[in-house]
């Protein structure tokens, strides 16, 4: 059977398959791989879904619904009974207390539909926690889900919960989605990146190491003058870049100071909210070996561009502006929510007469979110 399928797929032009026929040969492949290696033809197929992914931004979304027969379908919080709209717009304050777009946020891969029943459990769920999130809605490149979590302490713990709680059931993002592309993997099956006001993940991405730090467009734009000076940029074509996303006009370090001088910017309008409770272990992990190393005449320099950016940014009207959206801040409240989400998924427990093992691993998740408090 595996020889039949192999020469099968050998003579097959997969750029010649319909959506669905690709669809298919992926799933007969999975099967394969449940047991044998076949990375030479997982290749091609992902090769193949990534160039009609530059074509079509909502590929991904077709293919579920292709797999699961449910269209993509916009939601933020429509059609909720009273009490449950009130849990789920409890952390949204007026614009000039707290902006989500100044904020990290996570992405699930899952079917962008709120009837499609894993879809609607973790809604639910996020719905019952108090966290705004939207499906679909804007959304491009897989993110089925999106989840404003705010600060990065916020968003590593719930990541936690929503791996251990849902991760079996959500996709892992193929190669071709903007998560994977673009994003932070916190955990297994949910990835985040940062971003404030109008951004575009446009550069940091795998291929240069660096994901999940979002590039403030606008501001690099004011100031792409300063960025220049350090001649590790070309002066030409940097704002032609920047206006039509090109990549080529800018090299890999450009791409990678760029990035880094963003993120000091961040650290600057958020400190502790942006980067936690250690810069260091923040940039070890964000970066890693993709900057200079401390202490270097190089990374004196990208510390003193950035510096000198920062400097500039900080005279201007924008960066007060931006320091209070974050002012009224409303943290998740992880010690509140202890009782009250673990009654409720024992409610849940007994009226679907479920294993005993969910009730074990909601006492789990519980127990590990006092243990991180």
């Amino acid at each position: 059977m595996l020889q039949d399928f192999l020469k099968s797929f050998e003579n097959t032009d997969l750029s010649k398959l319909s959506l669905k026929d690709l669809v298919k040969l992926e799933k007969t492949l999975s099967l394969y791989e449940a047991t044998t290696p076949l990375s030479v033809q997982r290749e091609k197929i992902n090769q193949e879904y990534m160039k009609r992914a530059k074509k079509d931004e909502n590929l991904r979304f077709s293919v579920h619904e292709i797999k699961t027969g449910y269209k993509k379908e916009s939601w933020q919080g429509g059609g909720l009974p009273p009490e449950q709209s009130k849990l789920f717009h409890k952390r949204d304050l007026p614009s000039d207390e707290w902006d989500s777009s100044c904020a990290w946020k996570l992405h699930l891969d899952v079917v962008p539909n709120r009837k499609h029943p894993v879809t609607k459990e973790i809604s639910d769920f996020l719905i019952e926690f108090g966290v705004h999130h939207k499906i679909l809605d804007g959304g491009d490149g897989g993110k089925g889900m999106t989840i404003y979590t705010g600060s990065y302490d916020d968003t590593i713990k719930l990541a936690k919960i929503i791996q251990e709680k849902f991760g079996s059931k959500i996709y892992i993002p193929p190669v071709y989605t903007d998560q994977f592309k673009e994003e932070y993997a916190f955990e297994p099956t949910v990835y985040g990146r940062f971003g404030i006001g109008k951004t575009h993940c446009i550069y940091p991405m795998k291929n240069i190491g660096i994901v999940g730090i979002s590039p403030f467009l606008n501001i690099l734009l004011t100031f792409e003058k300063t960025v220049a000076k350090s001649k590790k940029l070309e002066q030409t074509g940097i704002t032609q870049f920047f206006m039509n996303y090109r990549v080529p006009a800018l090299t890999i370090s450009g791409k990678k100071l760029l990035t880094y001088i963003t993120h000091k910017l961040y650290v600057a309008l958020y400190g502790h909210y942006y980067y936690g409770t250690s810069l260091e272990q923040f940039e070890n992990k964000f970066f890693g070996n993709n900057i200079p190393a401390k202490n270097t005449a190089e990374r004196k320099d990208w510390d003193e561009l950035a510096e000198t950016f920062v400097q500039e940014a900080q005279e201007k009207t924008f960066f007060k502006m931006f320091q209070d959206r974050i002012k009224g801040y409303p943290a998740l409240d992880f010690t509140d929510t202890n009782t009250r989400l673990y009654t409720s998924i024992s409610s849940k427990w007994k009226q679907k007469k479920q294993t005993p093992d969910y009730k074990e691993m909601a006492s789990d998740i519980i127990s590990k979110m006092k243990r991180e408090i």
